[in-house]
């Protein structure tokens, strides 16, 4: 990933998951919180998405 923010849609689009669902993840801490690039903007580090990506790998490995 050469991106160096990652945006919510984009997030679901990659992952599959509903927006709703991204949001309960951020809220019980299973993913940072997106940083605000704007006022009104946010998104994910491209290293937070890398690392949750890597995450779910290696538990589907073990």
């Amino acid at each position: 990933m050469t991106d160096r923010f990652v945006s919510i849609p984009d997030f679901c689009k990659r992952t599959t998951l509903c927006r709703q669902t991204v949001y309960n993840m951020i809220e019980r801490g299973e993913i940072a919180r997106p940083v605000k690039i704007t006022p009104n903007r946010v998104a994910f580090p491209a290293p937070v998405v890398e690392a949750w990506f890597a995450s779910k790998t290696e538990a589907a490995s073990a």
